[in-house]
Parts: C-alpha cells; sequence; structure tokens
C-alpha cells in the first residue's frame, strides 16, 4: 500500500503533467499535429456533461412538477387546511 506522502508527490506530478500539458503515461497521443489541445477537450466534455444534466433536469422538472401535477385546491380546501371560519 502506498504511504499518503507517496500518493500525494503522485498527485502533485500528475497535476504538474496536466498544468504543462504534457501527456501521461496512460494518456493517448493526438493523431495529428493540428489537433485539439487538453483543455479544449476537456471544456467541450465539460461542456456537453452539463447540457446533458440540464436535459434531464428538465425532462424530471416537467415529468414531475408540470401543471398537470399540480393541484387545483379550491376555497373551501384552502380554508380547510388554513382553519379558517367559513
Amino acid at each position: 500500500m502506498k504511504s499518503p506522502a507517496k500518493a500525494g508527490l503522485f498527485l502533485w506530478a500528475a497535476f504538474g503533467r496536466i498544468v504543462r500539458g504534457v501527456p501521461g503515461p496512460l494518456q493517448r497521443h493526438p493523431a495529428e499535429a493540428g489537433a485539439p489541445g487538453w483543455f479544449a477537450l476537456l471544456r467541450r466534455h465539460l461542456a456537453l456533461v452539463i447540457a446533458i444534466k440540464l436535459a434531464l433536469i428538465g425532462l424530471l422538472f416537467f415529468l414531475f412538477f408540470s401543471a398537470a401535477h399540480r393541484p387545483s385546491p379550491g376555497p373551501d380546501d384552502v380554508s380547510d387546511l388554513l382553519h379558517l371560519p367559513r
């Protein structure tokens, strides 16, 4: 098992590679010289993930909180809930 100090050094070295843009041992190298960099790929991936999450939140909102799911209480129901005399 790695010690916490070695794990911290490993993470710090990985962070340094990311900042410098140097591919790590498990990363693929770009196929061509004009390929987008890691930052553009990361930005595109994050934008896609956020768009999918927003779409799912919107879908859930319309499925569970749309007008068809809202009750329409009448005056009698409201007065009963507020314990008002009629």
